[in-house]
């Protein structure tokens, strides 16, 4: 038997009747062919005939379809990226007096007008006169105002919260969090007088890191809860369960004011679940990405009433897995409430997170609409709901997704594995029936019809490896030439260096390798698409093994295929037009979520990498996950390269590829900038600290002490980029060389998870920061019993402060004053560390505490008997407590770096 391999239908010459016409000489070599073929069953063999043109098949050469694929999926990217940036049109207050049924209605101009008075104020750190006193001041004015002007049937009732307290911070690395002074303002809307015993909470946060305005991050929705907690208000409906609306003044200290609320406050006791609004970024749409612990409810909930959906299991399992290097508050009410509850963040724009330019520019007025219509619908629903009653936590995790907002998919992670197992065993066997018929049809043994399938698996496969091996030595290139993270500035160096160089290893490798296939061009495409539906159906099932909720996916990947196969069981004639046509069809829904997927990813993934120290390569993490999501967008595109008659037509991939590579490497773009507006942009972070270390031996002598600036480098670019605006960067030595020696490698850290950032940092040698010390350290030793030790320490200092101590040898820490668990986070020399962040709010007196060691009899009849190593370290945050040199010194900086000063002071010794 013998095939042309030519665009049109398939033929098996001298079996057809419809090829009598042809000359004598044909037929025969026809029948030659035949006879070397011998055993094989011509009854039964597949009939691909010409077909009419129709509407699904137009009369089009393959190469032309192929041209039309790479115009749907163009065009299709346009219309995901439109939909993904649409936002809801804002209502004002003119829409609300020109109709009457806008009673109710959630007002984006009144957030936004919230959002302005907040942002106006300037940063609000914790501990400044904006945090303490300013912010909490305009937010009791403004709910003051609500309550006058609410509905008879409603009642606020208003909580000022002043509160201190500690907890642990259960994590990698973790530490023990110390607050004093913090503040909340809560208040509590009920339609019974004296409140109900049920309620449900809805957080966020006032406070922002130093040097932000903090828009998004968190005032943004401070000022939607504000508008919603006035539109609630007025309703004239009564509400079954009360609603507490949280207004938090210490969250980006480590979450504790939210302690606070959670471990002391006397409605706490009554919130039954929960709702957590955060940002990553600035404007666009709020997504969905935590939810639960085990509550199916919540996300039924919620897909069932809000009109504008938005959310996927996929963010929940990379955020609870370390990846994003961030938390909120659901942790807190999640581990020490014991409540369940769903957690949202914005996360455009993730560029201007914690910088200068949250400064509310890019948070437009439909971002109100979207969040406002959304909480609107969903804080009545939870508040009505008779679950709240008997809240149930036995359900399991839910897998979850939206589907380009228009409409909410969710079902339990049982059910997710039992459609993933049937779709993978259908999957497995669609194509065991598609190679059968196929085998038939091409006349190949069993054993011939396996090594042809093996072969496009592995094609796919290799073209899939040699992509990210490609890309995995232009990053190393990238990187010795210093010219990585061009792509902040623009998509198009990430489309040209990594999308392009994707796609032509995953349509060549297969052209090439398929070059001297005997098979027709469309038969090499059914194999070839078959070998890619079995890749995907493995990576499923792996996936559900693992038990990977954001398997979703893939199973999205593998179902259109199956169903289109099970199609094609049934269908005896058809041609390559209209193989390629059902190819194109099928990839629709994949596509869909693959480009949308890819676009959510990029917005979160791209900025981290601004913050993600300067170790990490971070050229290829982004190089890495551009093959990725290229391979799942291409994936089933690739068989249908076999139709594509020169390679030249897909050397355009290699033509952008190389051409934007050239300019990477001749241009060295500069990867920070600021806008022309100077009013958004993409900014070199640079935490800075002025620094005065004071080390002492056994004896009390000082061992060392210095002073200088300790430079952390944020990103892989940093060193080598602030040489050329600060030349004492040449000078610069690892900040890291006391790592070794020294308790917490002898740097004024807030957090033990710092050390992850250290490596490629600086210390650079300067003057003093202050004039005399800004910490008072006692310390009051006694004798429980004989075997037990007693210290309280009295430190006073700064707003912000941390405490470090690792006992001896021989010795163990029993116990302390703090609420928090006495948990190590690291090892200093084999000994247990410990440390404790301490962050004041309004102003207090000297924080005071006491730790039990338990210490060997034999300790006490040494000359020197110290029980522990101790550091305590103390920071100013405002410039009014810089030194001049150190102003100058951060003047020196580019315009498109973020420098987060501090000012510090270090001390360690032995007691």
């Amino acid at each position: 038997m013998h095939f042309n391999r030519d665009d049109g239908p398939l033929r098996f010459r001298g079996q057809q009747d419809d090829l009598k016409e042809r000359s004598k000489d044909l037929q025969n070599l026809e029948r030659q062919s035949l006879k070397q073929r011998k055993g094989i069953n011509t009854s039964n063999k597949m009939k691909i005939l010409s077909s009419p043109v129709s509407f699904f098949a137009p009369n089009w050469t393959p190469g032309g379809w192929v041209f039309l694929y790479f115009l749907y999926l163009g065009l299709l990217t346009l219309i995901i990226g439109l939909i993904h940036s649409s936002l809801p049109e804002p209502l004002t207050m003119d829409d609300l007096s020109a109709a009457s049924d806008n009673s109710e209605r959630f007002i984006g101009a009144n957030a936004e007008a919230y959002l302005k008075s907040l942002i106006k104020m300037g940063p609000r750190p914790v501990g400044s006169k904006e945090n303490e006193v300013m912010a909490p001041d305009f937010l009791r004015a403004e709910i003051m105002k609500i309550q006058k002007e609410s509905n008879n049937m409603q009642f606020i009732y208003i909580s000022d919260q002043v509160v201190s307290g500690s907890f642990y911070i259960k994590q990698n690395l973790g530490y023990a969090s110390f607050y004093h002074n913090v503040q909340n303002i809560v208040v509590r809307l009920s339609s019974r007088q004296g409140g109900n015993s049920s309620a449900v909470l809805v957080n966020c946060h006032y406070d922002s890191v130093p040097g932000s305005p903090g828009a998004s991050d968190d005032a943004f929705h401070c000022a939607v809860m504000l508008e919603l907690l006035r539109v609630l208000s007025q309703s004239k409906k009564p509400y079954l369960h009360d609603i507490i609306f949280l207004f938090n003044g210490a969250e980006e200290s480590g979450l504790q004011a939210s302690h606070g609320f959670t471990t002391q406050h006397k409605w706490a006791k009554d919130v039954k679940t929960f709702v957590n609004l955060e940002a990553c970024g600035a404007g666009g749409k709020e997504v969905l990405f935590q939810t639960g612990p085990n509550c199916p409810w919540l996300v039924e909930i919620y897909a069932n009433v809000v009109p504008h959906p938005h959310g996927t299991v996929m963010a929940e399992e990379l955020f609870q897995s370390g990846v994003i290097p961030s938390d909120t508050d659901f942790r807190i009410f999640r581990d020490f409430a014991h409540i369940p509850g769903v957690d949202f963040a914005h996360s455009d724009n993730g560029f201007v997170y914690h910088t200068k330019f949250d400064n509310g520019k890019l948070v437009f007025g439909g971002s109100y609409q979207h969040t406002g219509d959304n909480l609107l619908a969903l804080m009545p629903a939870l508040a009505n709901s008779p679950l709240l009653d008997s809240v149930d936590q036995s359900g399991g995790p839910m897998v979850y997704f939206d589907f380009l907002g228009m409409f909410f998919i969710h079902y339990s992670k049982i059910v997710g594995t039992v459609l993933n197992i049937f779709v993978t065993v259908l999957s497995f066997s669609t194509i065991v029936v598609q190679l059968f018929k196929t085998r038939k049809a091409i006349g190949q043994t069993s054993s011939e019809i396996s090594w042809t399938f093996g072969f496009a698996v592995s094609a796919t496969l290799v073209g899939w490896i040699i992509s990210i091996l490609y890309i995995f030595l232009l990053t190393m290139l990238l990187n010795w030439a210093n010219s990585t993270q061009s792509w902040y500035r623009s998509f198009y160096y990430q489309f040209g260096l990594y999308y392009c160089s994707t796609m032509f290893f995953c349509v060549t490798t297969p052209f090439l390798l398929n070059q001297k296939s005997k098979l027709s061009n469309l038969h090499q495409s059914i194999m070839n698409s078959l070998g890619t539906q079995f890749l995907w159906t493995v990576v499923l099932l792996l996936g559900t093994t693992f038990g990977i909720r954001s398997t979703y996916l893939i199973l999205i990947q593998v179902t259109p295929s199956v169903i289109s196969n099970l199609g094609l069981l049934f269908c005896r004639n058809y041609r390559s037009r209209t193989w390629i046509g059902i190819q194109i069809l099928q990839s629709l829904i994949p596509l869909i979520f693959g480009i949308r997927h890819t676009v959510m990813a990029m917005a979160v993934f791209i900025p981290i990498t601004n913050r993600s120290g300067a170790v990490l390569n971070v050229e290829l993490v982004i190089g890495i996950l551009s093959a990725l999501t290229c391979i799942i967008i291409v994936s089933y595109w690739v068989p249908l390269s076999v139709f594509i008659r020169h390679i030249s037509v897909v050397s355009v991939f290699a033509t952008a590829h190389l051409i934007t590579l050239l300019i990477v490497l001749a241009a060295r773009p500069l990867p920070f900038y600021e806008w022309q507006s100077g009013e958004s942009g993409v900014l070199q972070r640079v935490p800075l600290w002025h620094v005065q270390r004071n080390i002492y031996d056994e004896s009390g002598k000082v061992r060392l002490s210095d002073s200088g600036y300790w430079v952390m480098n944020m990103d892989r670019s940093a060193p080598y980029l602030l040489r050329a605006s600060v030349p004492e960067m040449t000078s610069a030595e690892q900040a890291t060389v006391l790592c070794d020696s020294e308790l917490f490698c002898a740097l004024p850290l807030y957090s033990p998870r710092m050390t992850n950032f250290l490596n490629g940092s600086n210390w650079i040698a300067g003057p003093k920061p202050f004039k005399q010390s800004i910490l008072t350290v006692n310390t009051q030793i006694s004798a429980l019993t004989p075997v037990t030790r007693r210290i309280t320490f009295t430190i006073s200092g700064p707003q912000q402060m941390s405490f470090m101590f690792a006992p001896l040898p021989g010795i163990t820490a029993q116990g302390w004053s703090l609420q928090a668990d006495l948990i190590p986070s690291v090892l200093y020399k084999e000994r247990p560390a410990y440390f404790i962040f301490y962050q004041r709010g309004l102003d207090s007196l000297s924080w005071t505490f006491h730790i039990d060691f338990k210490v060997d009899e034999s300790h006490f009849k040494g000359s020197v008997n110290n029980t522990v190593t101790v550091g305590v370290s103390g920071s100013h945050i405002d410039f009014g407590h810089f030194s001049e040199e150190f102003k100058l010194f951060i003047q020196k900086f580019p315009k498109w770096s973020f420098v987060s000063p501090r000012a510090s002071e270090l001390r360690i010794w032995e007691v």
